[in-house]
């Protein structure tokens, strides 16, 4: 009979919070540097288990998901953070914009205003205005769009238009509020005030290729 013997294993070295915080780090660094989505995700998800205070880690985690599409799972990160953050500009940003992309227009509209009211900035107005008209408020979105005509500001802030082909297009916010304020007139049974909303929207950006399109 033959026996075997083997050596008994080295016992594994435990590692401190901070020690496993930098393997994750490390593993997120991979997944950059190879493209690698999963590799990414995961490292990020397991930093922040072991310390959901690094901020950093929270809004590389935000950023992923929004630009990989999965807004949901970036307004549920974002709300969660919001809780003990409430006046975070970036978390709201994130959490505005995601609910928008699927559709809580709801909650959009509620972020757009914080946003509006803790930075003063038109960009945020144009979309809580926007948020008003695709919930169907056409009133209370074009009391907004009136507010916003004699606001200098909007002819230095742009918003992104969405275009085919997965193709955007930065419009000044001034012409987007008089492409808005063209919208709600048409839902609102005036064709003519609209279609001269939508040209003005073209004589402040001669390209807007949205309302362009609305022209008849």
């Amino acid at each position: 009979m033959i026996h075997v013997y083997s050596k008994p294993n080295k016992p594994v070295p435990s590692l401190s919070l901070t020690q496993l915080k930098n393997v994750f780090q490390n593993s997120y660094s991979i997944g950059l540097e190879i493209s690698d989505n999963t590799i990414k995700e995961n490292a990020l998800i397991n930093i922040l288990a072991l310390d959901v205070t690094d901020t950093i880690s929270v809004y590389n985690l935000l950023d992923f998901y929004f630009k990989n599409n999965s807004y949901l799972k970036s307004f549920l990160l974002s709300k969660k953070y919001l809780e003990d953050n409430r006046y975070n500009i970036k978390l709201l940003d994130y959490n505005a914009k995601s609910a928008e992309m699927i559709d809580r227009y709801a909650d959009a509209k509620a972020g757009y205003q914080k946003l509006y009211i803790f930075t003063s900035d038109t960009y945020y107005a144009y979309l809580d205005a926007y948020a008003e008209y695709m919930l169907g408020n056409f009133e209370s979105s074009l009391l907004k769009v009136y507010q916003l005509e004699n606001n200098s500001d909007t002819k230095i802030r742009y918003v992104s238009f969405s275009l085919d082909d997965d193709k955007s297009q930065d419009i000044v916010v001034y012409a987007a509020i008089y492409y808005l304020k063209g919208l709600i007139l048409e839902k609102l049974n005036k064709s003519d005030e609209s279609q001269l909303s939508f040209q003005k929207a073209i004589e402040i950006q001669p390209d807007f290729i949205s309302a362009r399109n609305q022209i008849k």
